[in-house]
């Protein structure tokens, strides 16, 4: 780092250590991440790819049209790189079927991927090696950034959108190959360009799978401006109205910027999900149906079910009796009594139960009224299930399958991107889907951004 910069001056460091920082200096560790994130990211954006929301901004991308640089994926047009960005990043989030980073809400790919992948589709340069030292890069920006602002859920800003967009414009501009200046300036103008709030989940619309998409626009279009030589604000993180004073007065804590930088990867604390919904119904819905396989609960034999969350936040998130307004999928992936009630009545929850005539289901409807949610860190993840008969069972999931404790294996990895590939608007084939993995393995080895583009196009 240079030894001459203001110890005040976090944005600098990062600087310092990022814009040389080349794939060759990455641990294998967080390529190997990137690679599975990039799988997983894929899979929800096939996924995705026919939710509401995703095919109206598709179509308003096309009407707008322009120059030929990137490609939405599934859909297959070629359009401006910061549109392109806007709708795969509509679609990797559509499903909430992404990741989250642990403890923050954060749900970095789908921000950062998307301008990751249209800033490299559209320069000719940059390598599939360059590909993966951004998309770490960017992450670790995003995933520190998030860290260092303290109680987030005391204030009502949107973490995946307000600091994804740092992380995506540092990909963006990374693969791009700009120098520290101007991937300083980019930043700068990013900030000016962030944004993200939790009203549209309370009330069920559909913008709250815009924003990711919304910021991964703007994060390729602050890279472009930079590139043009315009300059952006300079102290963002916690000059006087910089990102941390401005948005959380007090509650941050700019040491976990900076803490082990280059040594320690929170990039690897990301949690992939298992399920297409919010990620504190995550643990709930393991248990319940883990308690399925192992008790045969018929649906006529329960009498209630209550679900133990950690924070009144989280129940505030998830915590909705099951209630179809303007976008019910949106409603059915905020509801635990929904996720509960699916998981008890079909045995299963993932995409297919997500599907229109799916989430007007009578008997799905009327057993999600027996589901309650309760605050209990003490019994985190926990599901009671109290049966007409008098008994009670309980099973709890501590760690979800796809938490960096309790990663994916490769076949359980796989078995997600074929579900998504089936339920893609346009069906993706097993060989399509082989072809995918195999391009993204080899991003390293000679594949390229456009490879990838390609593939999911």
């Amino acid at each position: 780092m240079n030894g001459d910069r203001d110890a005040n001056d976090v944005l600098g460091q990062w600087l310092d250590w990022a814009a040389p920082t080349r794939f060759e200096d990455l641990p294998e560790a967080a390529v190997e991440a990137a690679k599975t994130y990039l799988v997983n990211t894929s899979a929800a954006i096939l996924a995705g790819s026919g939710a509401p929301g995703a095919p109206e901004i598709v179509r308003q991308v096309r009407e707008w049209g322009g120059r030929a640089e990137s490609t939405v994926a599934v859909h297959g047009l070629r359009v401006p790189a910061p549109m392109a960005a806007l709708a795969n990043g509509v679609m990797a989030h559509a499903m909430d079927y992404d990741d989250t980073q642990v403890g923050t809400g954060l749900h970095a790919n789908v921000v950062v991927v998307p301008a990751l992948l249209a800033a490299a589709e559209s320069s000719a340069a940059s390598s599939g090696r360059d590909l993966l030292a951004a998309h770490v890069l960017g992450l670790e920006l995003a995933c520190r950034m998030t860290l260092a602002a303290t109680n987030r859920g005391g204030h009502p800003w949107l973490t995946t959108t307000l600091f994804g967009i740092f992380g995506a414009t540092l990909a963006a501009g990374k693969v791009q190959g700009l120098d520290a200046a101007r991937l300083r300036h980019a930043l700068g103008i990013a900030y000016s360009l962030s944004a993200g709030n939790r009203q549209g989940l309370l009330d069920g619309t559909l913008i709250q799978r815009l924003q990711p998409g919304l910021c991964a626009q703007a994060a390729v279009s602050a890279v472009a401006f930079a590139r043009q030589g315009v300059t952006g604000a300079h102290d963002i993180l916690t000059g006087r109205y910089g990102l941390y004073p401005s948005h959380y007065g007090a509650d941050y804590a700019p040491e976990a910027l900076t803490r082990g930088l280059g040594s320690e990867f929170r990039m690897l604390e990301i949690a992939l999900k298992p399920f297409p919904c919010c990620s504190y119904s995550q643990e709930p819905l393991d248990a319940m149906l883990d308690l399925m396989r192992e008790q045969r609960i018929e649906p006529d034999g329960v009498e209630s079910i209550t679900v133990s969350v950690a924070t009144k936040h989280a129940a505030g998130l998830v915590d909705h009796p099951y209630a179809p307004r303007s976008c019910p999928q949106v409603d059915a992936q905020f509801s635990m009594q929904y996720v509960i009630a699916s998981a008890v009545c079909r045995n299963a929850f993932g995409v297919a139960e997500l599907q229109e005539a799916a989430l007007h289901e009578a008997a799905v409807i009327g057993f999600s009224r027996k589901v309650r949610v309760d605050v209990d860190p003490q019994r985190e993840g926990q599901v009671t299930v109290r049966m007409t008969d008098g008994r009670a069972l309980e099973k709890r999931v501590e760690l979800a399958r796809g938490h960096p404790r309790r990663p994916f294996s490769p076949v359980e990895l796989r078995a997600k991107l074929d579900e998504c590939a089936r339920q893609a608007v346009v069906p993706r084939t097993p060989e399509q889907v082989a072809a995918l993995v195999r391009v993204i393995a080899e991003l390293d080895r000679g594949a390229r951004g456009a490879d990838l583009t390609a593939l999911l196009a």
